[in-house]
């Protein structure tokens, strides 16, 4: 992504990137980026962000309940969790805590995720136990300790579970037909993290990120000072807190449609519609004649009609900015689509049931055989 972004020639001090914690976790920067300084990936790091869930004890590790818990766990779960390990003890990242392991390390991140998550399946499965032995007892009387567990009656439950957990409030986002769609993100913590170098011995560039403002309760709110100590504003590439550039300029020149024009058009407009009018008049005075009646009067009034909407949306495309508001400009842009398609097909459709109809009269003549065709037998075409 950084060699792409340097052949366009959007990193460095002009340019902010914003990346996903879901594309770079902010913990693996710390652990595994290493770039040459100047190079592709290190002017794209230097002053992005990250844009992250977190832990809320990495925010306020002093009142944190899931961390005051964890540290005041003993020896005793230390060693019943060394004794289910699940690696091989020869193996190279096999690892034994002491009986201080809680008091002296800090949980990994994403830790009050993994417990909330653990405790909605254990709390939902409780319940649909419950639920399920009141009904098996209900029916047989039989209070045995077999219960079978319905897999979707326990994801169902699962998505109706609420409780305030370690990462905060846990609710699902039920939007989708009580499917759910994971955890509700106005119920969650968000970070933003600021990318900062970190320059090493052998000349490279390794990585850290710091916390800089946390969305919590729908609404941003600036961090102060890190675990370190370190300042907290948001540093840009140049190292400073002055914004880039903007990518466009704040200037824009607007072309509007000139007034000889769309004297034009409007004049244009009338004479549709006062012909459209006049024609229709036209019609209905006339419809006894026999020339007229043998259109099909309705269906003359109805081509009438479709020409005077299309030529509705001629006076709608002339609107803008300039003589209307935003509302009702976005009124007048779409009412223009709607008339033109509206009015084509009432004009289209009684001209084709009108060909229906003479169709229909050349065919039976064919035969010798006299047919007597009114409007509404073409009138489902036209619907059609």
């Amino acid at each position: 992504m950084a060699d792409i972004g340097n052949e366009m020639d959007m990193v460095g001090d002009e340019y902010l990137w914003l990346i996903s914690g879901a594309a770079l976790p902010p913990q693996l920067l710390i652990d595994s980026m290493v770039a040459d300084p100047d190079s592709n990936l290190d002017r794209l790091l230097q002053g992005a962000g990250v844009f992250a869930d977190y832990d809320p004890f990495y925010m306020n590790p002093i009142r944190d309940k899931f961390l005051e818990s964890w540290k005041r766990q003993g020896g005793d779960l230390v060693t019943e969790t060394n004794l289910y390990h699940p690696l091989d003890e020869n193996h190279p990242s096999y690892f034994q805590g002491n009986n201080s392991y809680f008091q002296h390390n800090t949980p990994a991140l994403q830790s009050s995720f993994i417990y909330d998550a653990i405790m909605s399946i254990g709390m939902s499965a409780c319940q649909v136990e419950a639920e399920a032995r009141k009904q098996q007892k209900n029916i047989s009387n039989d209070d045995t300790d077999t219960i079978m567990m319905d897999g979707g009656a326990h994801l169902k439950q699962m998505f109706s579970t609420e409780f305030h957990g370690a990462s905060g409030a846990v609710k699902f986002d039920l939007s989708d037909d009580d499917k759910g769609n994971g955890r509700d993100p106005n119920e969650m913590q968000f970070g933003m993290y600021n990318i900062r170098a970190v320059p090493q011995i052998d000349g490279n560039h390794r990585y850290k990120t710091v916390l800089t403002s946390v969305y919590k309760n729908l609404e941003w709110i600036d961090s102060v000072v890190d675990e370190e100590g370190t300042d907290t504003d948001f540093l840009y590439f140049d190292g400073t807190t002055n914004d880039p550039r903007p990518l466009f300029s704040k200037q824009f020149r607007k072309i509007y449609i000139s007034n000889n024009i769309l004297v034009v058009g409007w004049a244009l407009v009338g004479i549709i519609l006062a012909t459209s009018l006049g024609f229709a008049l036209l019609v209905f005075v006339c419809k006894n004649n026999r020339i007229v009646k043998a259109s099909q009067p309705p269906f003359l009034l109805l081509i009438c009609s479709g020409t005077f909407v299309m030529g509705l949306s001629i006076f709608t495309l002339g609107v803008d900015d300039k003589n209307a508001s935003t509302a009702n400009c976005s009124i007048a842009c779409m009412s223009s689509i709607w008339l033109v398609a509206i009015g084509f097909t009432i004009t289209f459709a009684a001209l084709y049931s009108k060909i229906y109809r003479i169709n229909k009269l050349v065919e039976s003549a064919s035969k010798f055989r006299k047919v007597v065709i009114e409007w509404k037998d073409v009138i489902k075409p036209f619907l059609i």
